[in-house]
């Protein structure tokens, strides 16, 4: 899998952790779209619930700007590949709700914040393994439609 230094395929997970903690990284695609999704995802936090709706209309475009250029830089995966039950830029707007949730949410409650940061870092782990195999061609994602069309994501 490629490490995301460059504007090319996938980046790892250790980049895209960083990007949703806010830290500098390099000008690639997944990476900018994980910042957003995790400041949208602090926003959110601060958000009467009754008035989400711009919010999560602005998630929703970036996990398809996501699941686009998983597309593009991806190859075309195999006939017999396994479809996979959520797209990557579903799994990446996830991750970044996970990590706000344990580095902001939980800040203050140790036990809390170490079980948010595991559960974070095991989806992590998911997010690694399913971009190696999308990268190999042995499994396939969900299509996802357009996020005004008020149909969920999937297949």
């Amino acid at each position: 899998m490629n490490t995301g230094l460059g504007t090319l395929g996938l980046p790892s997970k250790d980049l895209l952790l960083a990007a949703l903690r806010g830290m500098p990284h390099s000008r690639h695609p997944m990476l900018e779209a994980a910042s957003e999704l995790a400041i949208l995802h602090r926003h959110r936090l601060r958000t009467p619930p009754a008035t989400t709706g711009e919010v999560d209309r602005q998630r929703s475009q970036l996990v398809l700007s996501i699941d686009r250029y998983v597309l593009f830089v991806t190859p075309v995966p195999h006939d017999d590949a396994p479809l996979h039950a959520e797209s990557i830029g579903t799994l990446v707007d996830h991750l970044a709700w996970h990590c706000v949730d344990a580095h902001i949410t939980h800040a203050d409650d140790t036990g809390a914040h170490d079980e948010a940061v595991l559960l974070l870092n095991t989806l992590a782990d998911d997010y690694d393994t399913l971009a190696d195999k999308v990268t190999r061609g042995i499994r396939r994602l969900p299509i996802t439609v357009r996020p005004d069309s008020h149909t969920r994501y999937g297949s």
